[in-house]
């Protein structure tokens, strides 16, 4: 397994827009407490929590987590928000479901807002793929890869 220093999952609920306009605002934040619990209790590590980011939105950091456990972690947090069943008659699954996107880094400098960036693109990408879906992106540079980018700038120059 390789181990990684982070990574940030960016999680959506499918067509909550949608769920909004059919169920108003009170059943609206139910449901969003409701996921965002669901997603709490089905975290990998006892003390990782996720927080809610903007109306429909959620955020977990996984410090020191390897990216394959990380992708365990989105399917089951996909599967556990679906089997909630809470109703949307708006979605062609009747349920709420959620999309996640994942971005693995070694954190360094000012690497935060590219971060969630990458993230929430691999969470948008996964959505367009359609409802509880899931998409990675591995933003580490391969073992070696400063090397061979040496070498390869030495050669090119000569």
């Amino acid at each position: 397994m390789i181990n990684v220093s982070m990574c940030l999952m960016v999680i959506d609920l499918d067509r909550f827009d949608d769920y909004f306009s059919a169920y108003g605002k009170s059943a609206s934040e139910e449901c969003v407490d409701t996921v965002l619990a669901t997603i709490n209790a089905n975290l990998p590590r006892e003390h990782d929590k996720c927080f809610r980011f903007g109306r429909h939105q959620f955020v977990v950091v996984l410090p020191d987590y390897p990216l394959l456990l990380a992708r365990k972690g989105a399917d089951k947090i996909i599967k556990a928000v679906h089997d909630e069943a809470i109703q949307h008659k708006e979605s062609h699954a009747g349920v709420v479901t959620a999309s996640v996107g994942i971005a693995a880094a070694n954190p360094s400098g000012n690497l935060s807002k590219k971060f969630f960036e990458v993230a929430a693109a691999a969470q948008a990408k996964a959505a367009r793929r359609g409802l509880g879906r899931m998409q990675a992106v591995d933003l580490r540079k391969p073992k070696g890869d400063k090397a061979k980018s040496g070498a390869a700038k030495k050669a090119k120059a000569a």
